[in-house]
């Protein structure tokens, strides 16, 4: 890229840049070292298939509002038009309408997502100057930059609309990777929860080489403490079980498709070697069931998914 290109892209985006991401390019050299090395991104397309990962790929993603230590969830939601039904042989249609899910996001006007958790963050976000969305994909993170527009409803349901991005920045080391683990994929996680030493069994969200998140029900969220550790087994067919003592680091939840999720962090207490060599392998594994099923998908929807 040259000089003068570089120069009237910082021009253009230097008030997103200070916004968004001052403390990462506090100088014109950083700036232009993330514009080469294609880090900082504005191109719409890009965007653009950033959030189709997310909603296709149903991401639990991160919402940064100025302190990157305060965390909120949510899922980027879809948005079809409103229109009144017409009723053919009992069905109903929308007259001249074919909506496909996620079409909204082509439009590059806005982002829709389920209210954010904690529940203060719906609060907060209302006057907050900036806002960033963080999207993880299968080798880097991604945190995006918008602002808040309105609530609004969907079927029934409270949801916030957020502007389309203009910029974005690729973190690559902002935090462990972390893969999806695919509903399809048989996992089991089993949990140790009070003093009768009985399993809770569940599945995990997602898994990195430090901890992982899992999905809990609601009356055992009132069972877990932070900070307390827990013996926790992993176990898929035809291997031998994973036991790791794991520290609760998080209680949140987020709302999917059907209804509210609740989940809990946890981080592991890696002992030996051996116990880290068999997580890496479970990662690895996982990582390449999840590879195939967004390549399955990409195929299937036509859309460049990350």
């Amino acid at each position: 890229m040259l000089e003068n290109e570089v120069k009237q892209l910082y021009r253009r985006y230097k008030s997103d840049l200070r916004l968004f991401f001052k403390e990462q390019f506090s100088d014109y050299d950083e700036v232009k070292t993330g514009f080469r090395s294609g880090n900082i991104v504005t191109d719409e397309k890009l965007l653009l298939s950033y959030l189709q990962t997310a909603f296709f790929d149903e991401k639990i993603c991160e919402i940064h509002l100025g302190n990157p230590d305060d965390i909120y969830f949510c899922r980027v939601w879809d948005h079809a038009p409103e229109q009144e039904g017409v009723f053919e042989d009992g069905d109903e249609e929308f007259a001249g309408l074919e909506y496909e899910p996620g079409d909204y996001l082509v439009e590059f006007d806005r982002i829709i997502t389920s209210p954010l958790e904690p529940g203060l963050g719906n609060f907060r976000i209302v006057s907050s100057e900036q806002i960033v969305m963080r999207i993880a994909t299968t080798t880097f993170a991604v945190d995006l930059g918008t602002y808040y527009r309105e609530k609004i409803d969907v079927d029934g349901l409270p949801m916030l609309q957020l502007d389309f991005p203009t910029i974005g920045v690729i973190q690559k080391s902002a935090r462990e990777y972390r893969v999806k683990v695919i509903s399809s994929y048989d996992i089991t996680v089993r949990l140790v929860i009070g003093s009768s030493e009985e399993a809770y069994a569940t599945r995990p969200l997602d898994v990195s080489i430090h901890g992982m998140a899992i999905v809990i029900e609601k009356e055992h969220r009132e069972s877990l403490q932070i900070d307390y550790r827990y013996n926790v087994e992993i176990a898929i067919p035809n291997e031998d079980p994973i036991k790791v003592t794991c520290i609760v680091r998080h209680l949140s939840k987020v709302r999917d498709k059907k209804k509210i999720m609740h989940m809990c962090g946890l981080s592991f207490v890696l002992d030996d070697k051996v116990l880290a060599a068999q997580l890496e392998k479970l990662i690895a594994t996982l990582q390449r069931a999840h590879l195939q099923e967004l390549s399955e998908k990409s195929y299937e929807l036509g859309i460049d998914l990350l």
